[in-house]
């Protein structure tokens, strides 16, 4: 049976789309050049006895449906809500403490400012209006803009009578997701342990400060997470991250016994294919090929500059392009 799909990289989202392509009965091949299967999200032993999460350390944006549709549960995934989500230390040997409890939250940050105190209700119930509003495109295809179909004119739709419901609140909800992020929050709050605090969402992953611009967006975005259907609730995976790629994998062998296959191979992604040889050239032929790494960076020889053309065979909008930073 031919390999119908090549997919490169063996991180989370990689051993998710092997998952769903074999539950669709698809054969798959996942192309990983390390012997530990789950990218960022990888368990490891750094010293005897030690387990690491060596990357991510926290999940919050894993979507409920792909939970939920894989299975990972009975696969092995457990999630711990944060309880408490943060704790904020400070010289002088106080310190700030948040969580889902918003009514234990505001009882904390009123020792530091009744007024803050008093907005911070307005300030979640905000972001929880612009989650609920944007959240569901998450789970639904890009529409295409250029030439939509009929399908892209009912997420768009969908998406409007979503904004008008909070269209009293819209103006604040557009000026905090296009402002920076210290902008907004200076506005919202006074005291600066809570200032910091509710700043971490807005730089974690960004490599930006508080004032760049966008950062308001990343601020928006990690209160999309949920967790046991808390929104802006993060956890822990019980056993550490690697745990959260290997129900993936179980779900993917499980369901596609016969129709998924893994090769590992130390080295770059060229490398892997190479390693896996008449297999790779039987699957040159198949239908579909997903890269995690950036296309440029999957297909371009050991040998050739930080800057080369993509191979004739891939889209000619690629050309050009610069490879993918190293991680």
């Amino acid at each position: 049976m031919a390999v119908r799909a090549v997919i490169v990289g063996g991180g989370h989202n990689g051993l998710a789309a092997a998952a769903y392509l074999a539950r669709a009965g698809v054969r798959v091949l996942l192309l990983e050049r390390r012997e530990v299967l789950g990218g960022a999200c990888v368990t490891e032993e750094l010293w005897p006895g030690f387990l690491v999460s060596r990357a991510a350390y926290v999940v919050g944006l894993l979507r409920p449906a792909l939970v939920r549709e894989l299975d990972l549960a009975r696969h092995g995934l457990r999630l711990i809500p944060r309880d408490p989500a943060s704790y904020t230390p400070l010289p002088d040997r106080r310190g700030l403490f948040l969580g889902p409890d918003l009514a234990r939250s505001c009882a904390e940050i009123r020792r530091f400012s009744p007024r803050d105190a008093e907005r911070y209700p307005a300030y979640e119930a905000l972001l929880d209006g612009i989650a609920r509003a944007v959240e569901p495109l998450l789970d639904a295809a890009p529409p295409d803009l250029a030439r939509p179909t009929l399908s892209d004119a009912r997420t768009l739709a969908s998406l409007a009578r979503r904004l008008f419901s909070i269209r009293r609140e819209l103006p604040a909800a557009l000026s905090l997701v296009l402002s920076p992020a210290r902008r907004s929050l200076e506005r919202w709050f006074e005291s600066e342990p809570l200032r910091g605090t509710l700043a971490t969402d807005a730089v974690i992953g960004a490599w930006a400060s508080p004032s760049s611009p966008g950062t308001g967006a990343v601020l928006v975005h990690h209160v999309m997470g949920e967790t046991h259907g808390a929104r802006g609730v993060w956890a822990y995976v019980a056993g550490g991250m690697g745990r959260l790629a290997m129900p993936s994998r179980r779900r993917r062998e499980r369901r596609g016994r016969s129709s998924a296959r893994t090769l590992v191979s130390r080295g770059s992604s060229s490398r892997a294919a190479e390693h896996a040889g008449s297999r790779w050239r039987a699957a040159k032929r198949c239908a579909r090929i997903s890269s995690s790494p950036a296309p440029i960076r999957a297909t371009r020889s050991r040998s050739s500059s930080a800057r080369t053309r993509c191979p004739t065979s891939l889209p000619p909008r690629c050309e050009g392009s610069t490879s993918a930073r190293p991680s």
